[in-house]
């Protein structure tokens, strides 16, 4: 048995050796592009901290890390929920992985200040631009799945939204409504309210709460309900929350 288990464990650990590969040779390309283009930077600055590097104090940029962090991670266990969560309608789970995918690009963009330095890889494009794309996708997802983005916790989404809004026009514009430099404030909340937004998102669907609407709309049956809700009902051994019987009609 233990050989069977060690045979298993080897296989299993090749099968993962995939992907590291594929990360690292990403990796090494990314550096030998950068390094061409900067005239061959010593390769150390890519792989030590930049506080390191500088002799700054640790937490020098510390927000920026928490917050992208929050975003990457939150975008990632929304992702996972979607990919993984099989009891869950088709455009629920459509729905959380477009979510997921932009708020960890988010968090990408914001580490690496992707849309600060966009110029350098596409010439003509600048910061506002990338703005402007990010609107249109946030946009289009709220759209196309308007019905589940009214039964997560979308007031969240929407302060965050606020306050990127804010943050935005104060950095592109220099426009202070409150008198103040509150750019960084701003973006502080901003990020830790759409974390938790993306958070509570994946919850709801481990849950299987999202879903209602699509009753509402057509697009998933009575009976395609009443299966989800049995399911959490068996899943549930201290408390009844539902009675499907009661609740829904017959398909």
């Amino acid at each position: 048995m233990a050989w069977k288990q060690l045979i298993s464990s080897f296989r299993n650990s090749l099968l993962w050796t995939a992907p590291v590969l594929g990360i690292l040779a990403g990796c090494f390309c990314y550096v030998s592009y950068l390094r061409d283009k900067d005239g061959g930077a010593d390769i150390s600055v890519f792989f030590n901290d930049a506080n390191a590097i500088n002799n700054q104090p640790f937490f020098f940029g510390s927000m920026e890390h928490l917050t992208s962090s929050l975003m990457m991670m939150t975008g990632a266990i929304l992702i996972f929920c979607a990919a993984t969560e099989k009891k869950a309608d088709p455009g629920t789970r459509r729905f959380a992985l477009l979510l997921g995918a932009l708020t960890g690009f988010l968090g990408f963009d914001d580490l690496f200040m992707f849309h600060e330095t966009i110029h350098l890889l596409i010439p003509g494009l600048g910061e506002p631009q990338v703005y402007i794309v990010y609107g249109l996708v946030l946009l289009a997802l709220g759209t196309v799945y308007f019905g589940r983005l009214l039964q997560t916790p979308f007031f969240l989404l929407g302060g965050a939204l606020g306050c990127l809004m804010f943050s935005g026009m104060e950095d592109i514009f220099k426009w202070q409504p409150l008198g103040l430099p509150m750019e960084e404030y701003f973006e502080l909340t901003a990020f830790i309210a759409w974390s938790m937004y993306a958070l509570a998102t994946a919850f709801m669907i481990r849950g299987r709460r999202i879903g209602l609407w699509s009753y509402a709309s057509g697009s998933v049956s009575a009976t395609e309900l009443r299966r989800s809700f049995q399911l959490t009902a068996r899943q549930t051994t201290t408390r009844q929350y539902y009675s499907p019987s009661k609740a829904l009609p017959r398909a």
